[in-house]
């Protein structure tokens, strides 16, 4: 991470110095990059622990609802367990993750210049960290090197298409300006978003309910069966 804040802090420093100063706060830019890519690490180290204690807490507890309420079931981890599998491309990947996402705001500004109604949604470097992290530990992990570098460029254009997709819906809910990049949430908020623009409010309740318990039926039925 030193690497990529040295290089970005000196193109700052010889190309705007003005901005520069502000920037960095009368700091040395050498020793700012430092400072920074410490930090990072360091909070790169935290996540990693806190999901390693919450991994230990949480898969034993998980124990009793998987036998009791939801037989079979397994829980459901977040992106940073697979972290140390393969940590040099944590940052490969999110690099590339990042690159690609550049690329898709490239698109949609060339499409608002074409007259298409779309919103400029840019990069979210920390709100996507873990997702594009996750894309090049997965693609190292079915491709290597390659697989890496590809699916996270390619998972950086894909999670920029649904966010620019949702910024609308967001902003008629009254949270204008805001937007997420999990595709996931992305994805069932455009289809959620739109959908209450045909039907009321109580029948996307009774859609919810219907699609929570789903899982929890198919289980105990034709689940159990196998």
């Amino acid at each position: 991470m030193f690497l990529c804040y040295i290089v970005v802090s000196g193109v700052a420093v010889f190309t705007s110095p003005e901005a520069a100063v502000e920037i960095f706060a009368g700091d040395n830019w050498v020793l700012y990059s430092i400072i920074k890519s410490i930090t990072f690490s360091a909070g790169i180290y935290i996540v990693l622990s806190g999901v390693r204690m919450l991994i230990n807490e949480v898969v034993t507890a998980f124990k009793g609802i998987s036998e009791k309420l939801v037989p079979n079931a397994k829980p459901a981890l977040d992106c940073p367990t697979v972290f140390s599998f393969a940590t040099n491309t944590v940052l490969i990947g999110f690099f590339c993750s990042f690159v690609g996402s550049i690329v898709a705001l490239a698109v949609l500004a060339l499409m608002g210049q074409a007259g298409i109604a779309v919103a400029i949604n840019s990069a979210q470097c920390i709100a996507s960290l873990l997702l594009w992290a996750t894309a090049g530990v997965c693609g190292n992990a079915t491709g290597g090197l390659k697989g890496c570098v590809i699916g996270a460029f390619v998972h950086g254009i894909v999670t920029t298409f649904p966010a620019a997709g949702l910024y609308p819906i967001l902003g008629a809910l009254g949270f204008a300006n805001t937007t997420f990049s999990d595709t996931d949430f992305t994805l069932v908020g455009i289809v959620f978003g739109n959908l209450i623009k045909v039907v009321t409010g109580n029948t996307i309740m009774i859609i919810v309910m219907i699609l929570f318990l789903l899982p929890i039926i198919y289980n105990y039925t034709i689940g159990r069966g196998k």
